[in-house]
């Protein structure tokens, strides 16, 4: 079975009340999704929470890209179009003048220790998901995009890394979601910067698709299990970690091995 999707579907409900504002009378939609770079029957094309999307500019304008590479796409869909007439047997939907930002990847690591605070690690303001942002938080065949806010130092560098350990024991099963797994974000400074500071949003993607495959193999017999996003809020004088739970949980099906 496929990664279950109910978890975005209060997102997707959002984008279309605000996307279909922007639609013409043509049946043209304009949407700024997250994204990642695939390769679909020899085409390039971009993984999104409404599907696979292709315009021949993925082949000529952002050659530089790579499969799994992150992204933020902004385009127009029309449903209308000569080339969406066999949108479901292509397996994509065309999509036209499309703009691309790239998302940098975070790293991914396996820990036991949420307890010892890291080298330079600084506290979030958000972990990864936004109301104000919800189109920049998705899980997509193994890649995880999250927008996180923090206070930023002029000049500085920061390096965002998502923890699982793959020893901890799950919480109880839920009705709705099943066991609960922690995935645990954090970040550390890697080059200081100077005041002022801001409060920014940045994304970042992560494959974490070694952890839901470590999750898969443990789950067999189960139904439906969901992840649970914590970061570091406060860092205590003492040096103490303050972590805070995400409010979205995500729920997955056990894909059948």
């Amino acid at each position: 079975m496929k990664m279950c999707r109910l978890w975005v579907v209060l997102m997707m409900t959002a984008v279309t009340l605000l996307t279909s504002c922007l639609g013409d009378s043509d049946n043209t939609v304009t949407q700024t999704l997250p994204g990642v770079f695939r390769y679909h029957n020899g085409r390039t094309v971009v993984e999104t929470i409404m599907g696979k999307l292709y315009s021949p500019e993925l082949e000529t304008k952002y050659i530089g890209y790579s499969e799994g590479d992150c992204c933020i796409i902004n385009f127009e869909y029309n449903s209308s179009a000569p080339e969406n007439e066999n949108e479901a047997a292509n397996g994509y939907s065309y999509v036209s003048n499309i703009a691309i930002g790239a998302v940098p990847a975070g790293d991914v690591s396996f820990t036991t220790d949420t307890a010892t605070m890291l080298p330079k690690e600084i506290a979030l303001l958000e972990g990864g998901y936004n109301m104000a942002y919800y189109g920049y938080f998705a899980y997509l065949s193994g890649s995880m995009i999250l927008t996180s806010t923090y206070n930023q130092l002029t000049d500085q560098k920061t390096r965002f890394e998502l923890f699982f350990d793959p020893a901890q024991t799950p919480t109880p099963a839920t009705d709705q979601y099943g066991k609960g797994y922690s995935i645990y974000l954090r970040a550390t400074v890697v080059s200081d910067g100077k005041t002022p500071s801001t409060e920014v949003m940045v994304p970042y993607g992560y494959n974490i698709k070694y952890f839901i495959d470590t999750i898969y193999a443990r789950e067999q017999g189960n139904e439906i299990f969901h992840l649970k996003l914590y970061y570091v809020s406060k860092i205590n004088s003492d040096n103490t970690l303050v972590w805070s739970a995400e409010d979205v949980i995500i729920p997955f099906e056990v894909e059948k091995k």
